[in-house]
């Protein structure tokens, strides 16, 4: 007597497999772009935490002000160290999911995914590093 598995049981299991992975798939994209943006927000908090740092060791040295720039890496230059000035472990500009971007001295993007982005201001005058509360994707993902 042979053992086998019908047609029937093997076309069972085949539309099993796909239901479960038309279900998985997208789960999956979601869960990538909610790591990306904790990525994104535990940068943020890094930098704004080397920033007072920096400041208080300046003051320690009787200067108050913040650094004028976060870094001195070439604007929109992959592979680039970011955030020099206040990080102990720089960043690497990504162009892509999950990385940073320098557009100017002062102005950074965050890619939540390859066609989100989040700009982020740097101001030497306040010390601040943060997102346009004005702009939705800052609001929906780091203002929450």
């Amino acid at each position: 007597m042979k053992h086998a598995f019908t047609m029937v049981e093997l076309v069972f299991v085949i539309v099993v497999l796909g239901i479960l992975a038309a279900i998985a798939i997208p789960k999956f994209n979601v869960t990538r772009d909610d790591a990306n943006i904790v990525k994104g927000k535990s940068t943020v908090a890094n930098i704004q935490s080397g920033l007072v740092t920096h400041r208080t060791k300046r003051i320690m040295r009787g200067e108050a002000k913040y650094p004028a720039t976060l870094d001195s890496a070439a604007n929109n230059t992959e592979g680039e160290q970011l955030f020099t000035e206040v990080l102990e472990y720089p960043v690497r500009a990504k162009h892509s999911a999950g990385g940073w971007k320098k557009t100017s001295s002062t102005k950074y993007q965050f890619y939540i995914n390859n066609s989100t982005t989040i700009e982020f201001t740097y101001d030497a005058t306040s010390g601040r590093f943060e997102c346009d509360s004005s702009d939705s994707n800052c609001k929906r993902y780091f203002l929450n």
